[in-house]
């Protein structure tokens, strides 16, 4: 009965050890990776990742849906909180200007959907050499409509109410499927504070019935001032329209050297996400587009979102251009031990 018993303290007592000396190795494994992370050159870390979103093409969904929440978990699962790291895509998107005239250093301006994340501050026009003196006013409001049918080439009339505040009623547009259509103002009075109710008859070009359209309008220190055809509605038509919420859409106006009658100039409008930039826009108060077509070739609603595990910007960086759809993205990873 003894020999039993010391038989199975003996084997107690070897899975305790065994039990013991896998805590160990998992600990001790655990240490090493986080050693073996410090003793490497930060800037190294940085460029390592970079290449390894490249090769894998993990990058190439982040960068055309403006949404880095997984090149964020991957980083983060990497790492093990062992580094400070921070991302900053800035992106570069084609904008073409076509003149009917020769003119020098015109203003000119576009309106452009912006997407979750944009740094107001970072906004510029590039001829892809240097910047050109830009301002950005960020003022935009939307009110979504929806029509309980399909509709095509059609004219209807909906009477909806804006809350904003000092909205200007010269600088409403229309967008259907992201694309700029026609629309006339048949009423607008307001009603009380910063609600306004509106009458409008819209051009609907093609949509399918509970798809969103957009109203969307400028607070008065807009420097847009539109003149609107005249529209008469053709069918009647069921429809919902939602609250009304700041867009990120944007003016953005620009003076470049000059446009020319004689070939199509091709710029970038160029922004940063996820950064803090100073204000440094040119003080531009005037625009003349007459003459002038500007087509931002990615104008459409976007979406994105903001990392959830980045930390904060670490004195280390590495930064790699990929390419995109209408143009080009420079990651800059910034990165730094605790």
């Amino acid at each position: 009965m003894v020999d039993r018993l010391s038989f199975v303290k003996t084997v107690e007592a070897i899975y305790a050890a065994a039990i013991i000396l896998s805590m160990y190795m998992i600990v001790q494994t655990h240490v090493n990776e986080q050693l073996g992370v410090f003793q490497r050159n930060p800037i190294a870390i940085l460029n390592d990742f970079l290449r390894m979103i490249n090769n894998n093409g993990l990058i190439n969904e982040a960068i055309n849906d403006y949404d880095y929440t997984s090149i964020d978990n991957l980083f983060r699962k990497l790492f093990l909180k062992s580094i400070y790291y921070s991302f900053e895509p800035t992106y570069f998107e084609r904008v073409k200007v076509k003149a009917s005239i020769n003119e020098s250093m015109p203003n000119i301006s576009f309106t452009y959907h912006f997407p979750l994340g944009t740094d107001k501050n970072s906004v510029s026009v590039t001829n892809s050499v240097y910047a050109l003196p830009t301002n950005a006013l960020f003022n935009w409001y939307a009110t979504p409509i929806v029509f309980d049918t399909d509709l095509n080439n059609t004219y209807v009339e909906v009477n909806i109410t804006i809350d904003a505040q000092g909205i200007d009623n010269k600088t409403l547009m229309y967008f259907v499927n992201d694309k700029r259509s026609s629309l006339d103002i048949h009423n607008w009075s307001l009603i009380s504070g910063n609600v306004f109710n509106v009458t409008l008859v819209l051009f609907v070009p093609e949509v399918k019935k509970n798809i969103k359209t957009y109203v969307y309008c400028a607070q008065n220190n807009s420097l847009i001032n539109f003149t609107y055809p005249s529209l008469t509605k053709t069918v009647d038509v069921n429809y919902n329209y939602f609250s009304t919420f700041k867009s990120t859409m944007g003016q953005v106006v620009f003076t470049p050297v000059n446009v020319s009658s004689v070939s199509t100039d091709t710029y970038y409008i160029t922004y940063i996400l996820y950064s803090n930039q100073d204000d440094n826009y040119a003080n531009i108060t005037l625009v003349n587009n007459s003459g002038i077509t500007i087509t931002p070739e990615l104008n459409y609603l976007k979406q994105g979102s903001t990392p959830v595990y980045t930390t904060f910007m670490g004195k280390y960086s590495a930064s790699r251009v990929f390419p995109k759809e209408g143009g080009f993205v420079k990651l800059t990873i910034y990165g730094g031990y605790p």
